[in-house]
Order: structure tokens, then C-alpha cells, then sequence
């Protein structure tokens, strides 16, 4: 599995915006928060950020896989 195939990265202030490759849709967010990234995904039917799944990771790239995770393991982002 290889993140860039499925997202793309987005710089945005303290972090970065995740779109899919495919439909352009946004995924979520990971910012950088007291040295810890926050991934923070969106909801796919209403777009907006479902707060209750947001993770913190040590890593960007763990934050990054998540989103991804997330976006596999649903049917609702394709």
C-alpha cells in the first residue's frame, strides 16, 4: 500500500490538507500541535471534521496512514 497512489498532500499553516487522488475530495487535516500531529478527518457525507476520530501521533507519517486507513476502510470517500 502506498500512501501517494490514494492522497494528496496540501501545505496549509501548521500542517497539511489531504485530498483524494481520484475525486479531489478532502479527507482531512494534520496540523502540528506542541510537537504532536493531530490528524483530524472529515466526514465523507458532510465534509465537515468528525472530532471525535481525531488522533495525535508522534510522526506525520502516522497521521498521514491513518487518514489513509480511514479512506480504505470506508465505502463512502469513492
Amino acid at each position: 500500500m502506498c500512501f501517494e497512489t490514494y492522497l494528496v498532500p496540501v501545505s496549509i499553516d501548521d500542517g497539511y490538507r489531504y485530498d483524494l487522488r481520484k475525486t479531489g475530495r478532502m479527507v482531512g487535516t494534520a496540523m502540528l500541535d506542541d510537537g504532536l500531529w493531530i490528524a483530524n478527518p472529515c466526514d465523507p457525507k458532510s465534509g465537515e471534521f468528525d472530532t471525535a476520530k481525531a488522533k495525535s501521533f508522534k510522526r506525520l507519517a502516522g497521521a498521514e496512514y491513518y487518514l489513509l486507513a480511514l479512506v480504505l476502510d470506508g465505502d463512502d470517500y469513492y
